[in-house]
């Protein structure tokens, strides 16, 4: 710094005259921004041969990472927030977020080693109080073993001391603990436990018959002749949708008149397996007078939803 400031900021223009005050300047005695300042830096790094790209911001950040992390004091703090003008409530807020990050290393840590079972002593001893006040003696010792695997034999003693309460669905604690006590074999097991096992019996026990019996389904079936044959013996068959009439929902939009124009003209999309496509409808009706009056009274999409209807009728009367 003091060779730069001996040397070569005093060759610049402007210096002489003590018109500038910072330190760092261009060839032209101009203050430097920071986009010159950034070039500067990544080309005394690169002349340097380190790697990577750094920047002003990058050394400002490290800077005040470091302050916070090594000085505890409000003035040494205070006194770097006034070095490189900035808020100090700014970067306290900050370092508060890598103080966070490092914490929740710490609480993961210590989750983990809850969940997998090497609790801490401090752990165990306020499990152990606590258990001392909410479990009798006979039971704290079932709550820190593992889960208890239940046997044919084991539900088949459940189903025949507890008959009667699976049987009116209803059973409380301290039957369990009752009955438990006069039976040998559950001796260590959680009333609890043997509570959720014998509710478990009405609950999520699948539903069959009275004999044990499947339904049977029935094994006839309509064929395509006899449903054609019943809709067409009704009176008003509603086994046919009649067609969408597009804007205005009147009924009775076509004249007996219309309709056999229809039939007639477009027998060929009704009585065989021409498709039925509106282009081609429309190409039709334009080119008949009656065609071009059908039209202006009904929309395209009424009339093409009546060809498709007109078929669906005449199929259904083979």
């Amino acid at each position: 710094m003091g060779i730069f400031v001996k040397k070569v900021r005093c060759k610049l223009p402007g210096v002489a005259d003590g018109h500038s005050e910072r330190v760092f300047l261009s060839w032209n005695g101009e203050p430097l921004k920071s986009s010159q300042i950034n070039k500067a830096i990544k080309s005394v790094w690169k002349k340097a041969g380190m790697e990577g790209s750094p920047s002003s911001t990058l050394f400002r950040k490290s800077a005040v990472s470091k302050v916070h992390t090594t000085c505890h004091s409000n003035e040494e703090q205070g006194n770097l927030a006034d070095l490189m003008a900035h808020n100090i409530d700014t970067a306290r807020k900050f370092y508060h977020l890598q103080e966070k990050s490092k914490s929740s290393v710490k609480a993961s840590k210590q989750l983990r080693t809850v969940m997998r079972g090497n609790i801490s002593e401090k752990c165990e001893q306020g499990k152990s109080n606590s258990s001392d006040k909410s479990l009798p003696a006979s039971e704290e010792s079932v709550s820190k073993t593992s889960r208890f695997q239940w046997t044919a034999e084991m539900e088949e003693l459940i189903k025949n001391v507890f008959k009667d309460e699976i049987e009116n669905k209803a059973v409380t604690i301290q039957d369990v603990r009752e009955k438990i006590s006069h039976h040998p074999q559950f001796t260590g097991l959680n009333p609890k436990s043997v509570l959720d096992k014998v509710r478990a019996q009405w609950r999520f026990r699948r539903s069959t018959t009275t004999e044990g019996q499947l339904v049977s389904l029935p094994a006839d079936e309509e064929s395509l002749h006899q449903c054609i044959s019943r809709s067409l013996s009704q009176d008003n068959s509603s086994e046919i949708i009649p067609p969408t009439i597009s804007g205005a929902g009147v009924r009775g939009v076509f004249s007996e008149g219309d309709l056999e124009d229809i039939r007639l003209h477009f027998s060929d999309m009704i009585r065989k397996s021409l498709p039925i496509r509106k282009q081609n409808v429309k190409e039709a009706l334009e080119k008949e007078q009656w065609g071009n009056n059908l039209l202006k009274k009904v929309t395209l999409d009424t009339i093409f939803n009546r060809i498709k209807y007109e078929r669906r009728v005449h199929r259904s009367s083979k």
